[in-house]
């Protein structure tokens, strides 16, 4: 009945929970990861998650991060409304972007290819940053102070900083605000502009959102509340089955 019981359980999980998404620990990151970017505007602190190489970065689907985003910005994060986030990554081919948008903005349009060489410039200083610099935290970095004006923070990345281009790529905001719930549609751009791929869009019913408790996931479809409901009801009535043996 024990291993009955126990398999059953596994089960339920695999409706009921998400994988967690992998991560590279700070000194270990490398061109073409994506990194996952907050910043507070009005602290002028950041923090940065590496979440591994873009070509792997369609199968993202969760990583908590709540005890670090507590660290740096504070037990109110959540309510912050200076708090925003983003991702952006490019490889050292300069072939191949992925970046965010506020949901509901455009694939944003690329420079030309020669351009993309202060792109991966301002980009790597900045991984730099977190393989070599801040404070490491449980999961990734906090840079503040002077640093985040400057290529090799997040925010000095940001349109926010400067009336310039993100990571000199594009003009609009590759970001969202947190405590507004506002989720981000990521796409994957080749070099020319003119081959962008939707990886997560609020269109197509998986944004990217961060919750209360400090999970950036997938904004679940409606089938996966739907076999949340049914793991735990599986989990009630081995429950109840039990109680009666």
């Amino acid at each position: 009945m024990k291993k009955h019981l126990l398999a059953l359980l596994v089960a339920a999980g695999a409706f009921s929970g998400t994988v967690a998404q992998a991560y590279v620990a700070p000194g270990s990151g490398a061109p073409g990861d994506v990194i996952l970017g907050f910043q507070d505007t009005a602290q002028n602190i950041d923090y940065i998650v590496d979440l591994g190489a873009g070509s792997s970065f369609s199968g993202f689907t969760s990583i908590n991060i709540g005890t670090d985003l507590a660290a740096a910005f504070g037990a109110g994060w959540a309510t912050n409304s200076n708090l925003y986030f983003g991702v952006f990554g490019i490889n050292s081919a300069k072939s191949q972007i992925w970046a965010s948008t506020l949901s509901g903005n455009s694939a944003f349009p690329v420079k030309v290819a020669g351009a993309l060489s202060i792109t991966y410039q301002h980009y790597t200083t900045m991984l730099n940053a977190f393989n070599t610099g801040g404070t490491v935290l449980t999961t990734g970095v906090q840079l503040n102070g002077a640093s985040g004006l400057s290529f090799q923070s997040w925010t000095g990345n940001s349109p926010t900083a400067a009336p310039t281009s993100a990571f000199a790529v594009y003009n609009q905001s590759l970001e969202a605000g947190v405590a507004a719930n506002q989720t981000l549609d990521v796409y994957q751009t080749g070099n020319t502009g003119g081959s962008s791929t939707a990886l997560f869009k609020e269109a197509n019913g998986n944004p990217i959102q961060v919750t209360s408790a400090g999970v950036v996931q997938v904004v679940p479809e409606p089938s996966t509340y739907a076999l949340m409901g049914l793991g735990a009801l599986v989990l009630v009535v081995l429950y109840r089955r039990k109680a009666r043996a």
